[in-house]
């Protein structure tokens, strides 16, 4: 994926700082890289709301001093740069795929 640096940074450190944040003690994260884009997975408990991860000051997760902005900063770059992002549970896994279209 070709972008800005900065934004680049803001989108990755995003991703998996949410990862860090919402994955149980003792939980996984997992990050694959492809020529196409990249997929960040971590263990969670119970699916997301895929209708509203990603608008500004949502919350789903009261227990975590949580801005909800994160998420809504990653689909902002995405969408500026033409990328889709799109969020999946499966298998108690969260997952974040970033694809070029």
């Amino acid at each position: 994926l070709k972008m800005n640096e900065a934004l680049a940074q803001a989108l990755v450190n995003n991703l998996l700082k949410n990862a860090f944040v919402h994955s149980p003690a003792g939980g996984n994260i997992e990050v694959e890289i492809t020529s196409a884009g990249f997929t960040i997975r971590n263990t969670g408990t119970t699916p997301l709301d895929k209708a509203r991860i990603f608008e500004r000051f949502y919350t789903a997760d009261s227990a975590h001093a949580s801005t909800g902005l994160g998420l809504a900063i990653v689909k902002s770059v995405c969408e500026l740069y033409g990328y889709a992002i799109e969020y999946s549970y499966a298998d108690d896994y969260h997952c974040f795929d970033i694809r070029t279209r």
